[in-house]
């Protein structure tokens, strides 16, 4: 095997690590995806995950996508407002 390919061989291993490890869950009991790579935070912040699921989505099974995605938008406000971010105890900030 190459260089390149072990790189990237290696780069996947501690991607999926690095999701698997922030993954917690919501009061709800849908995963949420932190940006620490150690679940610490215990909300799903938004501009995080969209990196995550663009650059190691492959990694995230899409049922959790959806669900963080859904999850997002029921902390939507009246007049719009999106949050940053959703604590597991639906908290929008």
């Amino acid at each position: 095997m190459n260089a390149s390919l072990k790189t990237l061989e290696y780069l996947g291993t501690l991607s999926k690590s690095l999701i698997e490890g922030s993954r917690s869950k919501a009061d709800n009991g849908i995963n949420l995806y932190t940006p620490d790579g150690v679940s610490s935070y215990n909300a799903l912040w938004l501009r995080d995950f969209s990196y995550m699921v663009e650059y190691a989505g492959n990694y995230i099974p899409e049922k959790d996508i959806i669900n963080c995605l859904n999850y997002a938008i029921s902390g939507k406000r009246e007049d719009g407002w999106m949050p940053d971010r959703i604590y597991g105890d639906g908290t929008a900030v």
